[in-house]
């Protein structure tokens, strides 16, 4: 499958929006926690991501499909935070995320240091994460009763 990211627009907040909640739903399902879930989040929220500043948003397209979404946000001197990254339940497993996240990197080879917050109980994702060279800070923080942020990072040898 061809994978490439394509910038994000101000025109493309609703749409992203309502991909993110897709995307993060079956989490919701499965723990709860709707209000702290990024499924929650507006159109208008979605927006100021896009065009916040040192914010590089991008839609993934699969075979020129929409497939998810990919942020990052410079944080300086090289360290970036993804936030989010969602890959639409139809298009998972198909190794799509992964492949925006070498994309991702490509287009930042200043990047030493990539962080992001993820689920811990969510097993899957946490994989995700290990399997491309992600690794727990030990930062965590309870939002639910059934869901726990926890930080990952991954430094590169640029």
């Amino acid at each position: 499958m061809n994978v490439r990211l394509q910038p994000a627009r101000a025109e493309d907040a609703t749409r992203l929006s309502e991909m993110q909640t897709r995307a993060f739903m079956p989490c919701v399902y499965k723990r709860g926690g709707f209000e702290t879930s990024p499924a929650a989040e507006t159109p208008d929220r979605m927006l100021e991501r896009i065009t916040s500043e040192k914010s590089h948003s991008f839609i993934i397209l699969a075979d020129e499909m929409y497939a998810g979404m990919i942020r990052l946000k410079e944080l300086g001197e090289g360290a970036y935070k993804i936030s989010p990254i969602f890959v639409l339940p139809e298009f998972q497993n198909q190794k799509i995320g992964e492949k925006a996240m070498r994309l991702a990197e490509e287009k930042f080879p200043d990047a030493r240091l990539w962080t992001l917050f993820c689920v811990r109980e969510d097993e899957k994702n946490t994989h995700f994460y290990e399997k491309l060279g992600f690794y727990k800070t030990g930062v965590e923080r309870k939002l639910a009763p059934n869901i726990t942020l926890i930080g990952y990072e991954r430094r590169t040898n640029t």
